[in-house]
């Protein structure tokens, strides 16, 4: 998953040369630590990961590993 500044929002890139553009809500499964963890993004001033009632704001320059 990475930031498109153009889109200003997250995408994942599906493997077969197309992107998903995220939206507030959608459900993902971040890779954290050995394990893929779900969470859910969403945006308020910026774009960021909810897991459980716990928020982490989402880098722009950096580029995560998710599934859908």
């Amino acid at each position: 998953m990475s930031y498109d500044a153009g889109l200003d929002r997250w995408v994942v890139d599906l493997g077969d040369g197309s992107d998903y553009p995220l939206h507030c809500g959608d459900s993902i499964s971040i890779f954290i630590t050995n394990t893929f963890i779900r969470c859910r993004i969403e945006y308020d001033r910026e774009w960021y990961i909810c897991i459980g009632n716990v928020k982490f704001n989402l880098r722009k320059q950096a580029k995560y590993t998710v599934r859908m």
